[in-house]
Order: C-alpha cells, then structure tokens, then sequence
C-alpha cells in the first residue's frame, strides 16, 4: 500500500485518523484503536467517508476487533456483520471480499478462503498495509498441482566446505542484509555456538563478500560453510525471502543433521543447543498464535524454523522447496510480500491434519536464546 499516495484523496480529518491508527497498530494498543475506529464505523461502512480511507479503515477495524476479542465467535459476527453492511452499500470491496475470506480462513475452510482473497488482491493498495500477503495466498488446490511439478533449481556454488558431523544453523541472504546484520549474528554463532556448524548462503553476492565472512568470524574456521547463488533476476526481493525454504532440503541431504533456519537479522544469547528437536518433533515452525492469526500468512511466521532429517522432516522440507519455487514462478510480482508466510503455511496445512506429524512451536523454546531485530 503506498501510504502517502492515498493521503492525497483523504480528507484531513482522515489523514489524522489514519496517522494514529498506524501508531495503534502495535499488538500491545489494540483496544485503543479499536475504541478509535468504533464510532466511526458506521460512517465508513455506509459510504460517509472516501473511498481511500474507508478501505484502509474498514480492514484495520476488522484487524483490532479480531485482535481484542480474540478470535470469539462475537468477533466473527461483527466481522460479518460490518462486511455485509459494506457490501449493501458498495456491493463487492476489496476490504469485504478480504473479511469473508478471513472468515473462512478462521473455519479452516482454505480453498474457499483463497477464492475471496484472490478477489481482494485485486485491488489491494486500498487495503492496510500488511494485507498485502492477500496476493500470495496457495489454495490446497493449487498447492497439490505445484507439488505435481518438477521445476529445476539452480545449484548452489560451494565456495566453504566442512564435514557433517553436528545440527547447523543456517541463515540466506543477500549482499545488502550480510553486512547490515551479518557482523553481529556472526560474532553470536561464534560465541555460542560451539556444538553447532554454521551455513551462510548468499545470494547475489558482491566480490569480497565471502572473504568478509570468513575475516568476520576467524574462530568459526572448521564451523563455518558458505554457498553462493547468482539470481540477478526479476523480484529478486521477492526471491531472497524464499531461498531459504528452497534449500533447507539440500541441506538436509547434504548433513545428515537438524537444521536450525533463522533471518540474518538476529543475534543468539545463550548456548545454541538443537537437541530439543530430538524430544518435540520432526519440524519446529514459529506460530504466531499470541497475536495476528486471523490471515495464512499471520499464522507462521518465517523467522525461525527447525527441521530434523527424519523421514517427515525430509518430506516436508521437500514441499516446502516445491512450493516457493513453483509460487515464485507463477506470483512473483511488484509488491509480493509474506509469500515466504504464506507458502510455510501451505505447507503446514498440507500435514497438519494428520496426527501422526509432529509440528512443535519452536518459537516457545527459541534454541539459543535468539533475539530478533530491534531486540538486540
């Protein structure tokens, strides 16, 4: 959503509304912008108000109802209600269109959902900015004709080589990221990782970057591997955020150990010990249930993610790589973002039904005390 081209066709009174939603957008402020938006609702839903600020509105008043009620079946039926006393005055919206198919997403009801967000992606820039995931969603449907399809990868270039022997934690980059995150999580992994390997992938690398890799972390020597890739090509931001779910299962193949896969942007605390793998399950996703679960791509959230090199964990590393790249291939596009989101979720859903697959939130263990961005 661009942000300061719809302030253009708001009124001011509107831009001043939407400016303070945005700073009540924090988890920890909803029922402030809930309290905010409440009176307003009314209006917005009966076409008082302009077009760019009823749809960004009409989706931020859905997003803290769902936030501050939890999910409760009280919450739904506001949602309901205010979609369709939208859809009485405007007829089909991209905001009511994204509020059914949230509906459904809520009942589990996947290939349905994927149809009404289709609709809203249609028209997203009038959507909260976080909505946008609505263009990358995978319809069961879809999901089973993409695992159907054999797309070839590129090969990765080894330029560090190590032995297997130990679980590995593994981060994918690109040049940009690697020296605005990478010294500090380096200097982390060398002071707490010594029962671990270390992998670094880069994509598009720059001349020098590996030879800074190694400088950077000199104590990793005999931890550390480094694997390249040129992309260079189209959405390559799109790209960066789906190498990793693309090669977890080479890495599998090639170490014989779980693999602890994590954005470059962190920095661990304590000992990193993967063992916990060993007693919760075969695959530790990062579920986003305190907060932002009414959307696929709120309910994983790609961060942090731990797959053991067990039958299942192959197996879902597998269709985690199928996935992102047959929906690179088919969405990638100007203004793709949480795809990485949506397609961990296509996954999940893909076995979580069955009682037999272990998926444990490896987010509530968080193995060596990882920190996040502004955490560190």
């Amino acid at each position: 959503m661009n942000t300061p081209a719809l302030f253009d066709f708001m009124r001011p009174d509107e831009q001043i509304l939407v400016m303070t939603l945005f700073a009540y957008s924090n988890r920890e402020r909803k029922e402030l912008g809930f309290a905010l938006l409440e009176p307003e609702i009314e209006g917005i839903v009966s076409g008082a108000r302009t077009r760019a600020f009823t749809g960004l509105a009409f989706d931020a008043y859905c997003r803290f109802v769902l936030q501050s009620q939890g999910c409760t079946a009280q919450a739904r039926d506001e949602v309901r209600r205010v979609c369709e006393r939208s859809e009485a005055t405007f007829g089909p919206a991209p905001w009511s269109d994204l509020y059914y198919a949230c509906l459904l997403h809520l009942q589990e009801d996947d290939e349905a959902a994927a149809e009404w967000y289709a609709r809203a992606a249609l028209d997203v820039d009038v959507l909260w900015f976080e909505s946008i995931g609505c263009r990358s969603v995978v319809a069961p449907s879809d999901r089973d004709r993409l695992l159907a399809l054999e797309r070839p990868i590129a090969a990765m270039r080894d330029e560090v080589t190590i032995a297997s022997g130990r679980d590995v934690v593994f981060v994918s980059c690109d040049h940009a990221y690697l020296h605005a995150f990478g010294r500090a999580y380096l200097e982390s992994v060398a002071r707490y990782g010594a029962e671990v390997l270390l992998h670094v992938h880069v994509i598009d690398p720059h001349p020098g970057d590996v030879a800074w890799i190694e400088e950077t972390s000199p104590t990793l020597n005999g931890r550390l591997a480094i694997t390249t890739e040129s992309h260079g090509g189209h959405d390559a931001r799109a790209y960066y955020t789906l190498a990793r779910l693309i090669r977890i299962a080479e890495l599998l193949d090639r170490y014989g150990h779980a693999i602890y896969c994590t954005d470059i942007d962190a920095v661990y605390r304590t000992t990193i010990d993967l063992s916990l793998a060993n007693e919760s399950g075969d695959v530790g996703v990062h579920f986003r249930r305190k907060w932002f679960h009414w959307h696929p791509w709120n309910e994983i959230q790609a961060d942090n993610l731990l797959i053991r090199p067990t039958q299942d964990g192959r197996r879902f590393a597998r269709t985690l790589r199928s996935l992102a790249v047959g929906v690179f291939a088919e969405r990638a596009g100007p203004g793709i973002w949480n795809v990485d989101q949506n397609v961990l979720y296509s996954a999940y859903r893909k076995f979580s039904d069955n009682p037999d697959w272990k998926f444990f939130d490896v987010d509530a263990q968080r193995p060596g005390g990882l920190a996040f961005g502004k955490h560190f």
